[in-house]
């Protein structure tokens, strides 16, 4: 990795810091408690992403709903983790490496070799980010990932790429609404993107006394505004038009 960070921006307080680093201890203590069958998995988890110009504007943060697959760091239910994880978390998130623009770019740079462009989530991403930031050419812009921030409702997953079972489910969730609302707090973006459906969703909304409130449109379920935040809830498709589902997060953005 190169060494071009910029840790005033990309890094959250000591304070989120510390409750990540709780609630990994926490997953750990919990799983090895309740099953024998999470005892041989590894975990990642994903630190918050975001690209170098995010800052600058603060305009858009969309959360998935877990990690599909590898991340770094990893760690084990039977290994003693310390407080530098969260340093590697930080850092492999928000490194440039070397033929990528952004921290978020390596999305375009793998966009046919990671089969990137099969996921719904990638798609309405990129689309979204651009129209948001008014860059004309949105299918095809490479420029989205400067300015967008990237986090998951599900801090821990599998690293086979499985979404979290029950366990799993249970042993991070108290904590993973903990950070939600620490990131929503200290990031403060204008738009907030929970592309991640109810199963995953429904938890988080709920801390917010939010309820699913919007009827009649296919993608969109719920809407609020947090802080100064206008937080969108929507669907999460294995299949489905992202145009469409792009079209009505905008429409729903300018309803506030």
């Amino acid at each position: 990795m190169e060494e071009n960070l910029e840790q005033n921006k990309s890094r959250l307080s000591s304070e989120y810091d510390e409750a990540f680093f709780q609630m990994l201890q926490s997953f750990q203590n919990n799983l090895k408690g309740a099953s024998d069958q999470c005892s041989e998995n590894t975990y990642s988890f994903l630190y918050p992403s975001f690209g170098d110009q995010f800052f600058n504007e603060r305009k858009i943060l969309i959360y998935g709903q877990c990690l599909n697959g590898k991340w770094k760091p990893t760690f084990n239910l039977k290994e003693t983790i310390n407080r530098n994880i969260i340093d590697q978390g930080w850092e492999f998130s928000n490194t440039v490496n070397p033929g990528e623009a952004s921290p978020l770019d390596w999305v375009n740079k793998y966009w046919l070799d990671y089969s990137m462009y099969r996921s719904f989530f990638w798609n309405v991403a990129y689309k979204l980010t651009n129209k948001i930031m008014g860059i004309g050419d949105y299918k095809n812009s490479e420029g989205w990932s400067k300015y967008m921030g990237w986090s998951n409702l599900m801090k821990i997953g599998n690293v086979v790429g499985k979404n979290p079972n029950p366990i799993e489910y249970d042993a991070q969730i108290k904590s993973a609404i903990k950070l939600f609302k620490m990131e929503l707090d200290e990031i403060r973006p204008e738009i907030v993107i929970l592309l991640a459906g109810t199963r995953y969703g429904s938890d988080f909304i709920h801390q917010f006394g939010l309820e699913p409130n919007v009827k009649k449109d296919k993608f969109v379920i719920a809407t609020a505004k947090v802080n100064e935040s206008k937080l969108i809830l929507t669907t999460r498709p294995k299949v489905g038009s992202n145009e469409k589902c792009v079209e009505e997060i905008i429409e729903t953005i300018n309803q506030f």
